[in-house]
């Protein structure tokens, strides 16, 4: 009995608040939020009796415990985990590289002519980009239109030198595809 008095209480309590602060408040949007406010915890107070019987099967998880390595243990402990953020950095560059090189490779296909690409991004770091190489398939007499697209459209969308761009048109009697020294640089020809 003495739970449902304290929870009647809490509830009268939530109203009685609830109503003087929205008399204090002007006739605008904030006695609009207020209210609603006020309703949300009208509406947390009447369903707290309830939380307890719906989760009364339900277990909290256990947290592992975390033991603190011994002084000696420090430095193999640092060690170990500038390892692993190295290793996490690796692996985000190297996903993240992948990605963009799809996105070059997309961006290269929607230029007129142009039937395929393949893009190859030679980077340092986050944001160091060292070089792009682009294969393109195309016509050899739309080579020099989509290549020149192609190299402005990327050097704008890395912010980097066109310069940067090397673009080679692949070679139509060579039947594998995406490696650089299977390509013809060049003119198109």
């Amino acid at each position: 009995m003495d739970i449902l008095r304290q929870w009647l209480k809490s509830v009268t309590v939530i109203i009685i608040i609830g109503g003087f602060l929205e008399n204090l408040m002007p006739a605008d949007d904030t006695r609009k939020f207020v209210r609603m406010v006020i309703n949300l915890l009208l509406v947390l107070a009447l369903i707290s009796p309830l939380v307890p019987l719906v989760t009364k099967g339900i277990q909290a998880p256990t947290l592992p415990q975390v033991m603190l390595p011994a002084a000696s243990d420090t430095a193999e402990l640092v060690t170990a985990g500038q390892d692993l953020a190295r290793q996490s950095q690796n692996l985000f560059l190297s996903e993240g590289q992948q990605q963009l090189e799809e996105r070059i490779s997309e961006i290269a296909q929607m230029i007129d002519g142009v039937t395929s690409a393949s893009a190859v991004i030679q980077m340092g770091g986050y944001d160091q980009i060292y070089g792009v190489s682009l294969t393109i398939e195309c016509q050899a007499s739309d080579y020099d239109v989509a290549a020149d697209r192609i190299r402005r459209t990327v050097a704008a969308l890395l912010d980097a030198d066109p310069a940067l761009i090397t673009i080679f048109r692949a070679n139509a009697s060579s039947n594998v595809r995406g490696g650089l020294f299977d390509e013809t640089p060049g003119s198109g020809k």
